[in-house]
């Protein structure tokens, strides 16, 4: 017959073991708010290129929207994957803190085989959430750059 496994809700911690990956976690959430914040500007400053300075003054600058177009769609689609990304690694950085909590609390209760499952799921995920983290700093790169090209080539382009 197959034992019963007592439930670990509400199972005590000691604080000190898990408040350092919970500031940790914290600081790189708040990175990634920076980065789905930036992204979400960037789009913004899309739209506003679109609407309020080409679409209004379709003679002297729509010409030169048309040349750099495709440029224009990479920035736009960088953005949108940043922001993707970075919303998903907030999605991983939850993950991470129920995996250490899991894992803290079956160590204290003795069932070690149990931890060890959830010590390689963590880790599983933090290599998926600073995938995502990066992935997305690079896409914002991509995105920011693009934006400013774009601008200064509709803007400023004789």
């Amino acid at each position: 017959m197959k034992e019963k496994i007592q439930s670990l809700i509400g199972f005590p911690i000691d604080e000190k073991s898990y408040k350092v990956d919970l500031e940790l976690q914290d600081r790189y959430t708040a990175y990634s708010s920076e980065i789905l914040r930036l992204a979400l500007l960037g789009i913004a400053g899309y739209g506003f290129l679109l609407k309020d300075i080409v679409l209004t003054n379709q003679t002297t600058l729509g010409p030169r929207i048309h040349t750099i177009w495709p440029l224009l769609i990479i920035g736009a689609i960088s953005l949108g994957l940043s922001a993707i990304l970075a919303l998903q690694h907030r999605v991983c950085a939850t993950d991470c803190v129920s995996s250490i909590a899991a894992f803290i609390r079956k160590s204290a209760s003795g069932r070690e085989s149990d931890a060890e499952i959830d010590r390689d799921t963590l880790r599983t995920t933090l290599k998926r959430a600073a995938f995502l983290l990066r992935t997305s700093a690079i896409l914002l790169a991509i995105g920011a750059s693009s934006i400013v090209i774009t601008f200064c080539y509709v803007l400023w382009s004789i």
